[in-house]
């Protein structure tokens, strides 16, 4: 069949090829009538650090922290929620050279999607902070044990210079927080729309062909 063999025969059978087409569109607006609307919330968490501007831990340890089954398990149990399901709707990206995270989470509900990512968000930030305030103390601990050397000593430049040094340290600390709170929860099905009407313009196409075909027959 050429080309202009198909396109006469497509214009001699409009009328079935336009039922069909509207056939296939039915078809594909009952299916996504039935099909499970998801809707996705977004997080970003600045992770702590000190003056030399390199996180405590980096992103990767927060996210593993995050895939935690205990972890996965205490945020879906306080929010009735299956463990292996969170699991399965959480997607995480290291950003700003790994100093910040990315956490989305797709859930059936607009409320549910954004109460999930703020909580586990708020696991991080603690996490996350708990190691800045190890570290923290640790240099406290050291701030006054060169103090305790200069008590027992007039003077000592050197000393007197590890601890400005260090308490420098400590004010130049910025806590692990959440940059951008769950931002409004937005329909990801869009792509579903987009390939289950390609899918249909195929089935269409296909099948005006065997119509064409059946009528020439």
């Amino acid at each position: 069949m050429t080309f202009k063999s198909l396109v006469d025969a497509l214009i001699q059978n409009k009328g079935y090829i336009g039922l069909n087409l509207l056939l296939w569109v039915l078809m594909a607006f009952i299916l996504l009538e039935v099909m499970p609307v998801k809707y996705e919330a977004q997080v970003i968490i600045k992770l702590g650090q000190f003056d030399n501007n390199t996180p405590i831990a980096g992103a990767a340890e927060s996210i593993e922290y995050l895939r935690n089954s205990e972890t996965l398990i205490s945020v879906a149990t306080a929010n009735n929620v299956s463990p292996t399901g969170l699991s399965k709707r959480i997607r995480t990206h290291p950003i700003d050279n790994n100093k910040a995270i990315k956490i989305l989470v797709h859930w059936d509900s607009v409320d549910d999607a954004e109460r999930l990512v703020s909580a586990l968000a708020q696991k991080i930030v603690d996490h996350h902070q708990q190691k800045l305030n190890k570290e923290l103390n640790s240099v406290k601990s050291e701030i006054l044990y060169w103090e305790k050397i200069l008590d027992k000593k007039e003077c000592n430049s050197q000393v007197v210079e590890t601890i400005s040094q260090l308490k420098l340290i400590i004010l130049s600390m910025r806590p692990t927080e959440i940059v951008a709170p769950a931002s409004k929860s937005f329909d990801i099905v869009s792509i579903d729309y987009i390939t289950v009407y390609l899918v249909a313009l195929f089935m269409w196409m296909f099948s005006s062909l065997l119509i064409v075909e059946y009528h020439r027959s």
